[in-house]
C-alpha cells in the first residue's frame, strides 16, 4: 500500500512538471507574438437614419449549429467603438478579419496595440480570404511584424487566438488538430479556429485563418501579402460596374390589381392582409430572358386572379406593359412576358454550392420604397451551407428583415449567385397561407423554372375575369364544429384531439360531390391528403354566428338604415375555410378525404370541382331609382329559407339608407316573389318589371311572412343602373393566362 502511494505521488509530480512546462512554453509562444497582435477600432455611424448592420456579421450557434445574426447597432447606441483581431504583416500594414459592413456606416478604423492608437484604411481586399488589409497612416511604436515559414513542419504547430473575453483582450494557445473531411469539391481540412494564427511552439508564425476550413494543399501556409486581392479602389469601381449591370438585369416590377370584389353578405374581410387587398405594388423582377421576367412575389390564387396590369422599370426609360405568363408552383413567384426586349438578361454563376464558401462577393441591396429604388452594395462571404427543402443547398448568412428581402448576392462578374425568394407555402387550411418571409436561395435551384415556366407553373393560379374572381371548390356539404363533447359523442375524440380539429357534417346538397362520393350526415370530416404534400390538412368547420340564436327577424323593424351594410347574413357563407382550403389546392386535383362515418374511418378519393353560382359570385342589379341591389336565389338560399328550386325570387343584398325602398319598410336579406303581380327569378326579369317606372308593387318575404310593398319610381328616370366595377387604372381589361406552349 506505502509503495501504492509513492508510485501515485511520483506520477503526479511528474504531472504537474509536465504541465508546468507546457504553460511555460505557451507562454513563451505568446510573447514571442504579441508584439504583432493589435485591436482595430471601427467607429460606426447611422446614415440617413438608418442604423448600422453588418451585411455578412453572425456566429454559429453551439446548440443548433445554424447561423445567427449578431447586431452591429448596438456598438453606436453604446457609445463604443466595434473592435476585432488583426495583426501586423509589414510596418505599416495589418491584416483583419474582413468587416463586410458598407462604407457609409464606417465613421472611422484605428489600430490601437496598448496605449497607442493610429487612424487606418481599408487598402486591400483578399479574394478568396475573409479578410482585408490596412494601411496605418504612421508605424505603431510598438509592434513587430510577424514573419511567416510557410515551410514550418506540420508536427507540434499552435493554434493563437486572440480575443475579447470577459472585457479584456485575451491570448490563448491550443494544439493546432486538424482534420480531413471530404466533400463534393474535394478534401477540406476542417476543425480549425476561424480568425486564428497557426505558429510553431518558438512562436514563428506559420499562417493565418479566417475561416473553418482549409485547402489541404498548405497553400494557406505563408504570408497573407501573397494571396489574390485587389485594392479598395479596385473594389469601389468593381461595385459600380456590378451596380450598372444589377440595374438592368434585377428590374422593378409594378402590379396592379383591381380592388377586391366585395359582397353584402362578407361586408367584414375574411383574413385578408394588407398586402391582399393592396391594388398597387411594387416588387422585384429578375429578367430571365430578353422578354421575360421572374417577379418575386407571393400571390395566393384569390390575389392573382384580381391582376390586371404589369409595368417592368429597366434602369432607364420609359416602363415597358407585360402580361402574365404563369404563377410558379413551387416558388413564390410569377413569370411575366415584356411586350419589347430589355436590355439584359441575368446570368446565374454555374458553380457547385461549396465553391462558394470563402471567396469575396457582393450584397446587393435592392430596396423598393413604391416607385423609389435604392442600391446599396457591400462586400460579403458566405458563412456555410445548410441542407433545406428537398434535400436543396442553400447559403447560410447573418440576414434578417427588410436586408433579407432586398438581398441579391452576385459574384465579381455580377454573376447571381443567390435571391430571397419563399418556397411556395403549401395549402394548411383556415386562412393561414405560412410565413411571407423569403429564405436566400441558390439561383441554380431556379434554373428548371427558368427553362421552362409553364412546366413548373399552377395552372388554377391564375388571373381571372371579376365575374370568376370568387369562384370556389366545393363538397357540397354544410358543418359544424366539433367540441370536447361532440367529438366524445361521435366517437372520433382521439383522432380529432379532442375536438381540436375534424368538422361534423349536417347536411349533404344533393347532386354535389359529397353525395356522389356516399358522404352522410352526422360524418365526421377530419383530414384531406394531398398528393406531393407531406403532411394532411386538418379539416376544420367555421363558426356561425346564427347557429345557437335565430337570426333577429322579430325586431327586424327596428334595425336602423345606417346599419344595413353591417348586417351579417342569416346563412352560412359558401366561402368557408374549407373551401377556400380545396380552392387553394386546385380544381381538377385528385386528393383523398379521410373521414368517420358509421363507426368506420373511410378514406374517399375526391375531384375537387368548382361550386355552383352562389350569393357572393351571383350577378347582381343595382337599381338606383329603387335604391335596390337584387341577385338570384342560389342554391345556399334556397337551402335556408326552405324555398324549392323552381320557385320565383330575388334576394334583397342591398338597400341605400335614404332610399325609396327604405323608406317603405324593405330591409335586406327579404326577397321579392312577384314585381306588379308577376314572377321574378332574375336580375333581368327585375329589370323588365319595372321598366315602365310609376308605382311598383314588390311581393316581399320577411323569412316566411309575405307582405305587399308599394314603390313610386319616378318615371323620367325608370332605368336601373349597371352594376358598378372597382376603380381601376391603366388597363381596363382583364388579364389573362398565357396558354401553354
Amino acid at each position: 500500500m506505502r509503495i501504492q502511494k509513492i508510485a501515485l505521488g511520483l506520477f503526479l509530480l511528474a504531472l504537474t512538471s509536465t504541465l508546468s512546462w507546457a504553460a511555460e512554453k505557451d507562454r513563451a509562444t505568446i510573447d514571442a507574438v504579441t508584439p504583432s497582435l493589435v485591436v482595430v477600432e471601427i467607429t460606426l455611424q447611422p446614415d440617413n437614419g438608418e442604423q448600422p448592420y453588418g451585411a455578412g456579421w453572425g456566429s454559429r450557434c453551439p446548440n443548433c449549429g445554424q447561423i445567427h445574426s449578431s447586431s452591429v447597432n448596438e456598438y453606436v447606441e453604446q457609445e463604443r467603438p466595434m473592435e476585432m483581431a488583426g495583426f501586423v504583416v509589414g510596418d505599416d500594414l495589418v491584416v483583419m478579419p474582413d468587416p463586410m459592413i458598407q462604407d457609409r456606416f464606417i465613421k472611422s478604423i484605428a489600430v490601437r496595440q496598448g496605449d497607442a492608437v493610429v487612424a487606418a484604411t481599408i487598402e486591400r481586399v483578399f479574394v478568396d480570404h475573409r479578410a482585408v488589409t490596412l494601411k496605418l497612416e504612421k508605424k505603431l511604436p510598438a509592434a513587430k511584424p510577424l514573419v511567416f515559414n510557410a515551410d514550418a513542419k506540420a508536427t507540434d504547430l499552435k493554434t493563437l487566438v486572440y480575443a475579447n473575453v470577459n472585457g479584456g483582450w485575451n491570448t490563448s494557445v491550443s494544439a493546432f488538430t486538424p482534420s480531413v473531411t471530404l466533400t463534393p469539391s474535394g478534401e477540406r481540412i476542417n476543425s480549425v479556429t476561424k480568425d486564428s494564427l497557426i505558429v510553431t511552439a518558438a512562436g514563428s508564425a506559420v499562417g493565418l485563418v479566417f475561416s473553418e476550413s482549409l485547402n489541404p494543399d498548405g497553400s494557406w501556409k505563408g504570408s497573407p501579402l501573397q494571396w489574390k486581392s485587389r485594392t479598395a479602389t479596385e473594389d469601389k469601381a468593381l461595385a459600380g460596374q456590378i451596380e450598372k449591370s444589377i440595374n438592368n438585369t434585377i428590374v422593378r416590377v409594378h402590379l396592379g390589381f383591381r380592388s377586391p370584389r366585395s359582397s353584402p353578405n362578407e361586408r367584414i374581410s375574411y383574413g385578408r392582409g394588407e398586402d391582399e387587398n393592396a391594388t398597387e405594388r411594387h416588387v422585384h423582377g429578375i429578367v430571365i430572358a430578353p422578354n421575360r421576367v421572374l417577379v418575386l412575389i407571393n400571390l395566393k390564387p384569390t390575389v392573382t386572379a384580381r391582376l390586371e396590369r404589369v409595368t417592368v422599370h429597366p434602369a432607364e426609360g420609359e416602363g415597358i406593359k407585360g402580361k402574365f405568363v404563369a404563377s410558379i408552383k413551387d416558388y413564390a413567384a410569377i413569370v411575366i412576358e415584356t411586350e419589347t426586349p430589355l436590355p439584359a438578361v441575368a446570368k446565374i454563376v454555374d458553380q457547385k454550392p461549396d465553391t462558394l464558401l470563402g471567396p469575396a462577393l457582393v450584397l446587393a441591396e435592392v430596396r423598393l420604397r413604391g416607385e423609389i429604388r435604392s442600391n446599396y452594395l457591400s462586400r460579403t462571404r458566405l458563412s456555410g451551407l445548410k441542407t433545406g427543402w428537398r434535400k436543396n443547398l442553400f447559403p447560410e448568412m447573418a440576414l434578417s428583415g427588410d436586408t433579407l428581402k432586398s438581398a441579391f448576392v452576385v459574384d465579381d462578374q455580377a454573376q447571381l449567385v443567390a435571391l430571397p425568394i419563399l418556397v411556395r407555402p403549401k395549402p394548411k387550411g383556415e386562412n393561414d397561407y405560412g410565413s411571407d418571409s423569403p429564405e436566400l436561395t441558390f439561383a441554380t435551384q431556379l434554373q428548371r423554372v427558368i427553362a421552362d415556366p409553364i412546366a413548373a407553373s399552377d395552372p388554377n393560379n391564375i388571373p381571372l375575369s371579376e365575374e370568376d374572381e370568387n369562384r370556389l371548390a366545393w363538397l357540397g356539404v354544410e358543418l359544424q364544429p366539433l367540441t370536447p363533447d361532440l367529438a366524445r359523442l361521435n366517437k372520433v375524440a382521439q383522432q380529432t384531439n379532442d375536438g381540436e380539429s375534424g368538422a361534423l357534417v349536417t347536411y349533404v346538397y344533393p347532386d354535389s360531390p359529397a353525395a356522389k362520393a356516399g358522404i352522410e350526415v352526422g360524418a365526421v370530416l377530419l383530414r384531406l391528403h394531398v398528393p406531393e404534400q407531406a403532411a394532411p390538412i386538418d379539416i376544420e368547420a367555421d363558426e356561425f354566428m346564427f347557429a345557437e340564436r335565430e337570426f333577429p327577424w322579430q325586431q327586424y323593424d327596428q334595425f336602423p338604415e345606417a346599419y344595413f351594410d353591417q348586417m351579417p347574413a342569416p346563412w352560412p357563407s359558401v366561402a368557408t375555410k374549407f373551401a377556400k382550403t380545396l380552392t387553394e389546392i386546385g380544381f381538377g386535383k385528385k386528393v383523398t378525404l379521410e373521414l368517420f362515418q358509421s363507426g368506420k374511418e373511410l378514406k374517399l378519393p375526391i375531384e375537387i370541382a368548382q361550386s355552383p353560382v352562389y350569393f357572393d359570385t351571383a350577378k347582381r342589379l343595382v337599381h338606383a331609382g329603387s335604391g335596390l341591389t337584387v341577385k338570384p336565389m342560389t342554391f345556399e338560399l334556397r337551402r335556408y329559407f326552405q324555398v324549392k328550386p323552381d320557385a320565383p325570387g330575388l334576394i334583397v343584398a342591398v338597400i341605400e339608407p335614404g332610399s325609396l325602398a327604405s323608406k317603405a319598410g324593405m330591409k335586406p336579406y327579404e326577397y321579392v316573389t312577384q314585381v306588379n303581380g308577376q314572377p321574378v327569378s332574375t336580375p333581368d326579369d327585375f329589370a323588365k318589371a319595372v321598366a315602365a317606372g310609376g308605382e311598383v308593387r314588390l311581393d316581399v318575404v320577411r323569412m316566411n311572412k309575405s307582405r305587399v310593398v308599394k314603390i313610386k319610381l319616378d318615371a323620367a328616370n325608370p332605368e336601373p343602373k349597371p352594376e358598378p366595377k372597382p376603380l381601376k387604372q391603366g388597363l381596363q381589361e382583364p388579364m389573362p393566362a398565357q396558354p401553354a406552349e
